[in-house]
């Protein structure tokens, strides 16, 4: 993190349900996942989940920068996708 904070950035885990043809359908969840380890250099970030509904889902990991400043976590050309 550098001289970074964990208040700094925010992680989510995003899930879109897939259909039979394997094309994407939707976003089915989002949520911004919490900070349950700092050390130094390094954050650890958790989340529950309960899904609702059976299916076949992909799923990715969103880093982006957070600060009073931005509107919008897209506003930022640092956006990592994982």
């Amino acid at each position: 993190m550098n001289e970074l904070s964990d208040l700094d950035v925010g992680l989510e885990i995003i899930f879109i349900s897939k259909i039979a043809n394997g094309h994407i359908n939707k976003i089915s969840f989002i949520d911004e996942m919490k900070v349950i380890n700092k050390d130094k250099n390094k954050l650890t970030f958790s989340c529950d989940i309960t899904i609702k509904n059976a299916g076949a889902y992909n799923y990715a990991f969103r880093l982006f920068p957070k600060h009073n400043l931005l509107p919008h976590k897209q506003d930022f050309p640092l956006v990592k996708w994982i």
